[in-house]
C-alpha cells in the first residue's frame, strides 16, 4: 500500500490507496480450474418493459452469469434453476449470458461486463515481495475468496478479490503483516502480493496452504489436536498484542493448522486478520471462548481437558502468561 502518515484514529487512510475508477474481473480466466458449479442468486432488475435481468455468481468457478428474460420473474430459485439446467446441457459454444424470449426460445452469448464492478481497487508499493498475475497457475476454488494454486514451483493458497468488499479487508492484511515481517513465528506470511500487470492494481495475496481449519478438523475421525499447538496459539495472540496488532475475528473458522500422517495437529496459526465488529467482545476473550469450544470437541484425557479448560479461564481474566504455564504443563 502506499505510504502515508496515519489518520487521527489512527488507521490509514483507505481512500488515498484506492484508484477510483471501475474495475471489473475477467470474465473468463483460463487458468482456473472448473469444478461442479455452486449458483447463488445476488441480484434481479425489472425494467419498465417487463423484462428482467437477473445476476447468478457462481462460487465454485468465481464465475458470473447473466439471465434475461421478457417478463418479470421473481422466484430467485427458478433463476437459479434456469441456469443450473443450461450449465447441465450446454449449447456448444462458451456463454455467461442467457436470454429468453416471450416465445421461450433461448439465445447464448459471451459478454466481457457480466460480472459486477469493483470501483476502488488497491495499489502497493510495500516492502513484501510482488508478483504478476500470470504467475499464479491451476487456480482451483478451496473456499470462499480462497483458492488453490500453484505458485513459484509450490502449492499455495490464493486470496484473491471478488467483491467490492474484499478489497479493504485485503489492505488489512496486508498491513498486518508489514510490521511483522515474513519470519514471525505462528503467523501465516504473505508470501507474495500478486498484482494484475493490465491495472497495477492488487489482485489478491498468496499465503501458505494449510490441511485445514480447527472447526473441520474437529469433525474428523480421530483427530487430535495438541495442548503444544493450542500453546503456540496463545503465545502468539499474545505477542501480536505487545506489538499493538489485534486479530478482530477470533474462531474456530479462522484458525488453520497442518496435520500429520497420524491425524495429529501441527503449524497451527491465525488466518483471516479483520476489521473488529461493533459485538466483539476481544481477541483474549474470544480466545478462552475458542479453547472452552476446543475442550469440547477433541477427545483429551480428564488431566488434559482441565489444564484447557483452566487456562481459558486465566484467559479470559487476562493472564495469557499463567495459561501458558498452564498448557506447557502439559507437554
Amino acid at each position: 500500500m502506499r505510504r502515508m502518515e496515519s489518520s487521527e484514529n489512527g488507521e490509514e487512510p483507505y481512500d488515498q490507496l484506492l484508484r477510483r475508477k471501475l474495475f471489473r474481473k475477467p470474465a473468463y480466466d483460463p487458468e482456473r480450474i472448473h469444478i461442479e458449479p455452486d449458483l447463488h442468486w445476488m441480484d434481479s432488475a425489472i425494467t419498465p418493459f417487463t423484462r428482467t435481468t437477473a445476476g447468478v455468481y457462481d462460487i465454485a468457478n468465481c464465475r458470473w452469469y447473466e439471465l434475461s428474460v421478457e417478463r418479470v420473474v421473481t422466484d430467485q430459485a427458478w433463476i437459479v434453476g434456469e441456469v443450473e439446467r443450461h450449465l447441465s446441457s450446454p449449447p456448444n459454444q462458451r456463454f455467461n449470458s442467457i436470454s429468453i424470449n416471450e416465445n421461450d426460445e433461448v439465445t447464448f452469448a459471451f459478454k466481457n461486463d457480466v460480472s459486477r464492478p469493483i470501483y476502488d481497487m488497491a495499489l502497493y508499493d510495500g516492502p513484501i515481495e510482488k508478483t504478476t498475475l500470470d504467475s499464479i497457475r491451476k487456480r482451483k476454488y478451496l473456499s470462499c475468496h480462497i483458492d488453490t494454486c500453484e505458485w513459484d514451483g509450490k502449492k499455495v493458497a490464493y486470496k484473491c478479490i471478488e467483491f467490492p468488499d474484499d478489497v479493504k479487508s485485503i489492505l488489512r492484511e496486508i498491513r498486518v503483516r508489514e510490521p511483522v515481517g515474513p519470519d514471525f513465528p505462528g503467523v501465516a506470511p504473505i508470501l507474495t502480493i500478486v498484482i494484475d500487470p493490465d491495472t497495477q492494481f492488487v489482485d489478491g495475496i498468496v499465503l501458505p496452504l494449510y490441511h485445514t481449519d480447527v472447526e473441520s478438523f474437529a469433525n474428523g475421525p480421530r483427530a487430535r489436536l495438541r495442548i503444544s499447538e493450542l500453546h503456540r496459539l496463545i503465545h502468539t495472540l499474545s505477542h501480536l498484542h505487545l506489538l499493538g496488532i489485534g486479530h478482530g475475528d477470533i474462531c474456530e473458522r479462522n484458525v488453520v493448522l497442518n496435520v500429520t500422517c497420524e491425524n495429529t495437529s501441527e503449524d497451527i496459526a491465525p488466518v483471516d486478520f479483520g476489521e473488529v465488529a461493533p459485538e466483539y467482545r476481544g481477541d483474549f476473550k474470544m480466545t478462552a471462548e475458542l479453547l472452552g469450544w476446543c475442550s469440547e470437541h477433541f477427545v483429551w484425557t480428564e488431566r488434559e481437558k482441565r489444564a484447557v479448560v483452566s487456562a481459558a479461564a486465566r484467559i479470559e481474566e487476562g493472564d495469557c502468561g499463567d495459561a501458558l504455564d498452564i498448557l506447557a504443563a502439559m507437554f
